[in-house]
Formats: structure tokens, sequence, C-alpha cells
């Protein structure tokens, strides 16, 4: 069994603000990933996207999400959602930790588009033609 604690001083690198996000691998299996980012206030991660579901959970702090031309800001125990393939950004407002899990696996989706099957419902793993 794994534990980490979000007052875990070493989540924080004040020393590179502009350059440097803390980040934690917690879990990850082919059905999940869960990482935890630890931010001081400036830090962000720009505008990009996953081929996964992304949960984005505030465990600690405060950041603003932005996506699709919204911005939410979501304080201590607030999550948001975010759809494949979605592009957003997230910064963080004050010293904040944020879980993000992803499922299932990016690398999942990669395997099954370079093999060329699809799994979803009523199909089977069989080649595309």
């Amino acid at each position: 069994m794994n534990v980490w604690r979000v007052d875990d001083p070493t989540l924080y690198d004040d020393t590179h603000v502009d350059t440097h996000v803390t980040i934690r691998h917690l879990f990850e299996s082919h059905h999940l990933v869960v990482v935890w980012f630890g931010f001081v206030p400036g830090q962000g991660l720009r505008d990009h996207h996953t081929s996964s579901h992304a949960l984005i959970q505030c465990i600690s702090g405060a950041i603003r999400v932005e996506s699709m031309g919204e911005a939410v800001e979501l304080t201590t125990g607030m999550s948001v959602v975010i759809e494949p393939h979605v592009r957003h950004a997230l910064y963080a407002m004050e010293r904040a930790v944020v879980q993000l899990s992803m499922t299932p696996h990016p690398s999942q989706h990669s395997l099954l588009e370079a093999l060329r099957l699809s799994t979803g419902p009523g199909t089977s793993a069989e080649p595309r033609p």
C-alpha cells in the first residue's frame, strides 16, 4: 500500500515557478492513470488534450481550468471531467494539489488505433476494414 499526503512539502517546487510543476505518478494500469500535480501560484499546464476521459480534482488550493472558451475556478474538493480530445489548460491561482485520473490509460487508445481494432459496445476486437 502506498500513501501520499497533500501536506507533503516535496509536492511543491518554489524555485522554478515558471517552468517546473511537481508530478507524482500514484497509480498506473491498462485502465487507469492517477497523477498528482503540485503547483505554486503562476504554474500551470498549457493548452493540451488527451485521448482519455480526464477527471481533474482539486485536492487542495485553487486552480483555474480553461476549456472551449470557458473558465472555471476549482477550489478544494471540486472536480471537473474533460471529455476525450477536448483541449484544456489549467493554472494555479494559489498553492494547489491536483489529482488527475485518466481512463482508460491513453496508451490503450494508441494501441487500438495502431492495430485498427474496435472494442466499442456491440463490436468485437477484429480488425476494421
